[in-house]
């Protein structure tokens, strides 16, 4: 039912409960250059929607909790709908999404952020959501931004569920067994 990421995952949900702590894992420069584009970003999806909505993003980030271990953290929202903003350092991965023409195409080629856009779909209720990569540093303005319109995937959500389920089992499964463990082994 988990991948090897899934189990990371599942692990690394453990160990914050046990030790309390968050780790972050984004690499500094790309932070910094997802927080130095991101408004710009929204600034010209918006335009490009004709819809004004919130941002919270890398600057004032707001988490959506679902249960105990999930949630979402969106990067932007006009209820009903919300979108998930990419300001990729490497060029090559915005050209990579530049690529893309379809939203089967997407959740082919970008599994992670349509599973993020569907969570945020689940958590926020959103009839659809976007996907929007932006890199300003394209010379033509056309070839700057790509948006793609995804809608709520229902077998993707019924899995999604029945994956959640079990890996909230899992997690509480470890920390059973982690508690249960003597200090000394002889």
């Amino acid at each position: 039912m988990f991948g090897q990421g899934a189990m990371t995952y599942i692990r690394t949900k453990a160990a914050e409960l046990l030790t309390m702590e968050v780790k972050e894992d984004i690499d500094f420069k790309q932070g910094e250059w997802g927080k130095a584009n991101e408004r710009d970003a929204v600034l010209t999806m918006e335009k490009l929607l004709g819809v004004q909505g919130k941002h919270y993003g890398m600057i004032e980030p707001e988490f959506f909790s679902y249960g105990a271990f999930a949630g979402c953290s969106p990067d932007w929202e006009s209820m009903p709908d919300g979108a998930d903003v990419k300001c990729p350092y490497n060029s090559a991965e915005h050209v990579k999404n530049l690529m893309l023409v379809s939203a089967d195409e997407f959740r082919e080629e970008r599994w992670e952020y349509y599973c993020q856009l569907q969570m945020s779909i689940i958590v926020r209720k959103w009839e659809k959501a976007y996907f929007f990569s932006y890199d300003p540093r394209m010379v033509e303005q056309q070839h700057r931004y790509k948006i793609l319109t995804i809608y709520p995937d229902s077998v993707w959500q019924k899995e999604f569920h029945e994956r959640i389920t079990a890996g909230v089992e899992l997690v509480n499964s470890i920390l059973e067994t982690i508690m249960s463990f003597e200090p000394i082994i002889n």
